[in-house]
């Protein structure tokens, strides 16, 4: 049987004079667009800001493969990642990703730059809270499948952190 395929690309005026990019990819006439990788993108964020561990298995397949599993956590790709997001909402508080940019990859792939911020309130991989504001920079990118992210890779800017809340000499 003969996959098509094609990718398809729509400028959408809005009313403010705003300009919206939407894709989708045709595949045997069925639609992925982009705004339900975006509905991933904005939900995976959300999660780890909120600290909403439940809501994980929302957008997580349990058998992610993570390509870099933090060795601190034993167990499976999944636990891994709940346990790193556990770690962050225990050490900061008032933070967020700041989402700089997205960008929709062949094979149903997205890749994300983001900034984050919070205050450094309990302890961070043996680093007790210093109450100072912290920032840092990532990149991640998530292979989408059937509504859930089955693979990650990730850079997370982590002398950046350990320089902001090491205790200064």
């Amino acid at each position: 049987m003969k996959v098509f395929k094609k990718t398809l690309i729509a400028l959408v005026v809005l009313g403010s004079g705003c300009v919206s990019l939407t894709s989708f990819t045709l595949q045997n006439g069925n639609a992925y667009k982009t705004s339900e990788k975006e509905k991933i993108v904005n939900e995976w964020y959300r999660i780890w800001d909120e600290g909403t561990i439940a809501d994980f298995e929302k957008v997580l397949s349990k058998e992610v493969k993570d390509y870099d599993k933090n060795p601190q956590f034993s167990g499976s790709d999944y636990d891994g990642l709940v346990g790193i997001s556990q770690a962050v909402s225990a050490g900061f508080s008032d933070f967020r990703h700041n989402i700089v940019e997205v960008y929709y990859l062949p094979n149903d792939r997205i890749a994300t730059r983001w900034e984050f911020e919070g205050r450094h309130t309990g302890n961070f991989f043996g680093v007790p809270a210093t109450d100072k504001m912290i920032y840092f920079s990532g990149q991640d990118i998530l292979q989408v499948r059937d509504g859930q992210i089955t693979e990650i890779w990730h850079i997370e800017e982590l002398l950046q952190v350990m320089t902001q809340i090491s205790p200064q000499k």
